[in-house]
């Protein structure tokens, strides 16, 4: 694409149609309680591995364990943790 707009005389175009919006995550909604599979325990800890985004976590007493960095490879997930006192 940075080639298209450096070679040639592009002009932006005027968006059209209906605007859709969406709500801010509330951090309860990063609970790994909520996964239906590790295919889902993973997509929720890679898609909210990022700054401004509640990291994926689970809760225990009196301690928050979150998790990032995942990989994923057959049917085994591993990913950093921090495990923060609540």
């Amino acid at each position: 694409m940075i080639l298209d707009i450096i070679n040639h005389d592009l002009k932006p175009e005027e968006q059209f149609g209906e605007p859709t919006y969406f709500r801010r995550r509330k951090p309860e909604e990063s609970n790994l309680l909520n996964a239906s599979s590790i295919n889902a325990i993973f997509d929720m800890i890679r898609m909210l591995d990022a700054e401004g985004y509640p990291k994926a976590f689970l809760d225990m007493d009196q301690f928050r364990i979150e998790f990032f960095e995942a990989k994923f490879e057959e049917n085994l997930i591993q990913a950093k943790v921090n495990i923060k006192q609540k």
